[in-house]
Parts: C-alpha cells; sequence; structure tokens
C-alpha cells in the first residue's frame, strides 16, 4: 500500500492583501483568504427537473506561507488577484474563554501560482507614463496581457 498524501490544490481569488509579520525568530508568515466558487444547475423540489438557472456557492480558506514565499505573496497578491495555491491542510482546535469548541483548517501553502493580468502586477510607485515595469520583472519593450507568475521558496518566474 502506498504513502498517505496530504496535498491540496485550490484555484480563486484572494480576499484581501496578505497580512505579514515577522516573528522574533526572524521568520516571515503571512495570512490571506481565498475564495473559491463551485457552480450547479438548481432543481425543483416538487419535480426534482433541473432547471435553467444555476446557482453559485463561494467557500472561504485561510492560507498560511512561510520565509520567502510569505514575502513574496505579501508583495505580489492585491484584492481579487487570480491565484493557484498548492499546500497541505492543517487542522487547529481550540477551545474559546466562552467554553466553545472551535476547528479551523488552513492551507499551509509551498506553491504560489498568481493567474493575472500582467497589468496587476505593476508598481504603484511608476509614473502614469511608465507602463514597462512590474514588481518581478526587469523593463521589457513589449509586455503580453496575460501572464502567468510562479511563486515558490526560490523565487518568482513570470511565464
Amino acid at each position: 500500500m502506498g504513502k498517505d498524501r496530504n496535498r491540496v490544490s485550490l484555484k480563486g481569488h484572494a480576499g484581501k492583501e496578505p497580512e505579514l509579520r515577522i516573528l522574533e525568530n526572524g521568520r516571515a508568515v503571512a495570512h490571506f483568504n481565498l475564495a473559491t466558487s463551485t457552480s450547479y444547475p438548481t432543481t425543483d423540489n416538487a419535480t426534482g427537473e433541473v432547471k435553467t438557472k444555476w446557482e453559485t456557492t463561494t467557500q472561504w480558506h485561510r492560507v498560511t506561507a512561510w520565509d520567502k514565499l510569505a514575502l513574496e505573496c505579501s508583495k505580489l497578491i492585491q484584492k481579487g488577484t487570480r491565484l493557484e495555491v498548492e499546500g497541505t491542510l492543517k487542522t487547529s482546535q481550540w477551545t474559546s474563554p466562552d467554553g466553545r469548541s472551535l476547528t479551523q483548517i488552513e492551507i499551509t501553502a509551498k506553491h504560489v501560482d498568481i493567474l493575472a493580468p500582467i497589468s496587476s502586477l505593476r508598481t504603484t510607485e511608476t509614473d502614469e507614463e511608465d507602463t514597462n515595469t512590474c514588481l518581478t520583472c526587469p523593463t521589457l519593450d513589449f509586455i503580453p496581457e496575460v501572464a502567468e507568475v510562479t511563486v515558490t521558496t526560490e523565487g518568482v518566474t513570470i511565464a
């Protein structure tokens, strides 16, 4: 029998910019929420017939990134940025001050792909006329409409 595996991959949109903290031991940690949506056809409860109207449900996932990945995510991710996050699931349980049992499931990110128009990756510190500067790449003669940005613990690449 094979080894057990704890791996998750989600595509969605960032709910807000990551919250970056530097811990006392010097490690960086960033937290952000990722929204994923699922669409399905509605059914008539009386007849069981599938209607043409589609319903969409959204789920929110807490994502934690560490060290260099945390720093890069905090620079590149903005509210609404389309992302693909790969990592592992971690479950935490505790009792609240009022005695309730609480459970939180989060994704510890190992790899983050930013799936966004290249224009959303430009720095906010550039002049209006400078349209060739983005956060992670050198000045280019031509910037494509859409780029895929891969952020890993080794660094950032734009494809």
